[in-house]
């Protein structure tokens, strides 16, 4: 049976995870960036967010009940972020002439893909490598934790949200993402503590972490989200429009 995601329904999802689904997104894929895996801007975050939400209500019945709603949908966009990530490396095999045409320059002259690219000799500047060097040591970190640890502390360090809201996103009490916080807390400072050890300046500290994308949601990117899901009308086989998101 064709699943639909009526207004009410995309209404329900966005205003209850738009926000933290699309920061969890966003996260993930710099992580991806700076291990290598993808490029930047290979992978539109509202995209994959989509997807999620579309794949989370056709496979709801698939969700373990024990297993907050938020967390499902954090599984399905790692999912997600992993099929597509292989997807466009196996894109990226396909060879292409740099000497092909392309269209064409202001003065009409014939434009070729090796005219408009980067020289690959050219050492890239002192403020991208130090980019590049703090995006690596957050995904290397991030990677070391358990999700739930590092989600905890995002929503509640980096994002800013109340315990009680984060508790509930988790399916846990207030008091056990407070524990999550305080214990990830700890690995972070011994972990930075590791990395800076031989060197000359004091290590980032929990401002490191200000690195990662956040920060809320408008209104109008929620509408724009609810219109896109409603616009998508049916997604893979599963349950029927409506059914309850709790």
């Amino acid at each position: 049976m064709a699943v639909t995601i009526d207004r009410a329904l995309a209404t329900d999802l966005t205003t209850r995870y738009l926000r933290p689904l699309t920061n969890y997104v966003r996260r993930q894929l710099l992580l991806y960036e700076a291990l290598g895996f993808i490029h930047r801007g290979d992978l539109e975050p509202a995209d994959i967010v989509a997807a999620v939400f579309l794949e989370a209500v056709a496979r709801m019945e698939e969700r373990p009940r024990d297993l907050s709603l938020y967390r499902w949908l954090r599984r399905i966009a790692r999912q997600i972020i992993r099929r597509e990530a292989r997807r466009v490396r196996r894109e990226e095999r396909r060879t292409v002439s740099l000497w092909k045409p392309i269209g064409f320059s202001d003065d009409g002259e014939p434009l070729r893909l090796i005219d408009i690219l980067p020289d690959p000799t050219a050492p890239p500047p002192e403020d991208e490598l130090e980019r590049r060097r703090l995006d690596y040591l957050l995904a290397t970190l991030l990677s070391r934790l358990p999700d739930t640890w590092a989600e905890a502390f995002l929503l509640t360090v980096v994002d800013g949200l109340p315990v009680e809201e984060v508790a509930a996103l988790e399916g846990i009490t207030p008091e056990e993402v407070r524990r999550l916080v305080e214990q990830t807390r700890a690995f972070l400072r011994a972990a930075l503590a590791q990395e800076y050890e031989e060197a000359a300046v004091a290590h980032p500290g929990e401002d490191l972490f200000q690195r990662l994308p956040g920060g809320s949601i408008s209104p109008q990117e929620q509408q724009a989200m609810v219109e896109r899901l409603v616009a998508a009308g049916t997604a893979s086989p599963g349950p029927e429009s409506g059914q309850s998101t709790a």
